[in-house]
């Protein structure tokens, strides 16, 4: 049975798209639109194929009902394939055939599918907040010690989104080459629990980065700016007190090994280019003296890291878009609560950087 409510998340998020769509280049613009005549009359030219309009349970129905084992079609690529026909434009061999093997098995499979449940990220009335003034540059709107808060609203893009950005400072993060790969499998295996969240929050058009930089980790969000806190809040937690799946963290650690051997094949421009990166600013670690680090970790010395990541930090914070400052200090309460309360914020000391004196060379 197909609910009319599914129908309805995906036409307000139609809608939502189609009001607030930003310019794009207006040359590919015209291409796509002249396309779309072929499908639509002049009238509902802008509309057609962007907003969904009726909702007609019979009509999803019937093309589900194509959806048969022996009403399927499978192309195989492979060399090994013998054609018995010749394709006229690219003078390829293919062959078309019944498949060698039962479509159907002798005993339906139970599968654990199920339908998503309703998407907690999508808006509910996205709007765009009154400007309280205007900016030409962030400002700074909270300060404390090792924590900072910077706002800007915008005027110019017109559009219910913004960007929610944290940076994050911290000396666990490279002092040591075990740290380094730690921080390495622990933000690879957060960010494979938090696909039970991405995809959702994606088809709501709201979605989160973590990277690593140099002094720790950032945190990105961007999107329709209502519902963020929600996605913050599911980031942070993970980030707290992430499973560490046993099975995931070795598929990780194999392909992070993979990943380290692999850097000493690059091309030669290309490692002196991280080299010298590696020279110049301290701390820094090479490859090989990672893959050697790599090989003591294990998931509990990865879980003890987590624990302990975050126990001293420098944070800079960055609200822009459709935020206000009270939306700005809401976002950073949330950020403290979950992830900050038990840590101590101090300034972090900058890497170093190695001054190399006039004339000297270094090879």
């Amino acid at each position: 049975q197909i609910a009319s409510w599914r129908f309805d998340e995906l036409k307000r998020k139609s809608e939502l798209d189609f009001r607030f769509k930003e310019k794009t280049s207006a040359a590919h613009y015209v291409v796509s639109l002249s396309g779309r005549l072929l499908d639509y009359p002049a009238q509902d030219l802008l509309r057609g194929g962007k907003v969904l309009e009726h909702f007609d349970a019979q009509l999803i129905q019937k093309f589900l009902g194509y959806l048969r084992p022996d009403n399927l079609a499978i192309t195989l690529v492979d060399q090994s394939v013998q054609g018995d026909q010749i394709e006229p434009l690219y003078q390829v061999a293919y062959r078309i055939a019944q498949p060698s093997f039962p479509l159907v098995a002798a005993e339906e499979p139970h599968l654990p599918l199920a339908l998503p449940k309703a998407n907690p990220f999508l808006p509910e009335r996205a709007e765009l907040k009154p400007l309280e003034k205007k900016q030409s540059h962030p400002e700074l709107i909270g300060q404390h010690k090792g924590l900072s808060l910077w706002h800007q609203q915008d005027i110019e893009f017109g559009v219910p989104r913004a960007v929610f950005a944290v940076n994050l400072e911290i000396p666990q993060a490279m002092d040591s080459a075990q740290h380094a790969v730690e921080l390495d499998l622990l933000l690879s295996l957060v960010e494979d629990e938090l696909n039970e969240f991405s995809y959702p929050a994606q088809l709501a058009g709201l979605s989160y980065d973590l990277g690593r930089n140099r002094e720790g980790l950032s945190i990105l969000l961007y999107g329709y700016d209502e519902k963020q806190p929600v996605l913050l809040k599911k980031v942070l937690q993970v980030l707290r007190q992430p499973k560490l799946e046993a099975g995931r963290f070795a598929m990780y650690k194999e392909k992070l090994q993979r990943k380290l051997a692999n850097q000493a094949l690059e091309r030669p421009y290309r490692q002196i280019i991280n080299e010298r990166s590696r020279i110049l600013l301290t701390p820094s670690w090479r490859p090989a003296e990672k893959l050697q680090a790599l090989q003591a970790v294990t998931r509990d010395t990865v879980a003890a890291y987590a624990r302990t990541l975050f126990d001293e930090a420098e944070v800079r914070v960055l609200a822009h878009g459709n935020l206000s400052v009270q939306d700005a200090h809401r976002m950073e309460a949330l950020l403290y609560a979950e992830l900050l309360k038990s840590t101590r914020l101090h300034e972090v000391p900058e890497p170093r950087l190695l001054a190399i004196p006039p004339g000297t060379t270094v090879r």
